[in-house]
């Protein structure tokens, strides 16, 4: 694959350092260029980008073919940061036993007809 470079004005280039990439989900997005570039509009815009960032980002992302257009998306954005990035192990991955309601890993414990028993509790099963 060829190496892309991207080249912006030096007043661009500093609101980049200092902005960073907007946030933007890309998987799902219309895969139409213009709605792709529209979708990267909108993010620089709310992350503060000026008007002058987000038309050398167009002309840029339309100097190329199609793949040029997503690399310049990414280029511009990161996707979110995932509300899900919180898990703790030592919580999220307990399950419940259906008699007793004791909790604890999968591996202690016994599934059985698509339920979850303890050792102690499945003998009364």
């Amino acid at each position: 694959m060829q190496e892309v470079k991207f080249e912006y004005s030096a007043e661009v280039m500093e609101e980049y350092a200092e902005l960073g990439k907007a946030k933007l989900q890309l998987v799902g997005l219309d895969g139409n260029a213009w709605s792709i570039m529209g979708a990267v509009g909108q993010a620089m815009r709310s992350a503060g980008y000026s008007n002058q960032a987000k038309s050398e980002m167009v002309k840029d992302a339309t100097s190329g073919d199609y793949n040029h257009v997503i690399q310049t998306a990414l280029f511009w954005t990161d996707s979110p940061e995932d509300e899900e990035d919180d898990y703790d192990p030592d919580v999220d991955d307990l399950v419940v036993c259906v008699i007793c309601g004791e909790e604890d890993y999968p591996e202690n414990m016994e599934r059985r007809h698509g339920r979850v028993y303890c050792w102690g509790c499945e003998e009364d099963a």
